[in-house]
């Protein structure tokens, strides 16, 4: 191999490198992304889960204010009935729901939270190593500049 074919080779296996780099960049702010909003709606299911072990708690004839939406921009007064524990509606997934008492609407609840923590888990498995290569790229990559750098220096 002559002298003129090795820097080739290496501007090749820079290229490949840089590519890789880049993809690597864009997945782990997929992943991240990802991971944020997971996390997100594992913090509703809680919240879920805490509201309605904390209504029980309360007296008859509750009032309470709820939110009409996610942002809590506008509430409405609602009186909680005596009852409410053998009525309360779930989402099983896919947009179903059933009735249910509330201690079944907490099992559901705490099995979605489990599933829910279980996808995090992977993805957060994922980001890491997805970091780990990107951080081996990144140091190869300026160990490569070094010695470029170095070899350029070199009086020829």
């Amino acid at each position: 191999m002559s002298k003129e074919e090795a820097p080739k080779e290496r501007v090749i296996d820079v290229r490949v490198l840089l590519t890789r780099v880049t993809e690597l960049r864009e997945l782990i702010s997929i992943v991240q992304q990802q991971v944020n909003e997971l996390s997100m709606q594992l913090s509703e299911l809680f919240l879920s889960r805490n509201t309605l072990q904390e209504l029980s708690k309360r007296s008859e004839g509750t009032q309470a204010l709820v939110t009409i939406d996610r942002l809590g921009t506008a509430f409405i007064p609602a009186a909680i009935p005596s009852n409410w524990g053998s009525e309360v509606v779930v989402n099983i997934g896919r947009n179903y729901y059933v009735k249910a008492d509330r201690e079944l609407a907490i099992r559901i609840i705490d099995e979605k939270a489990r599933g829910l923590e279980n996808v995090i888990n992977a993805r957060r498995r994922e980001l890491i190593q997805l970091l780990n290569e990107y951080n081996y790229l990144q140091q190869l990559l300026q160990a490569i500049l070094r010695q470029a750098r170095a070899e350029a220096s070199q009086p020829t």
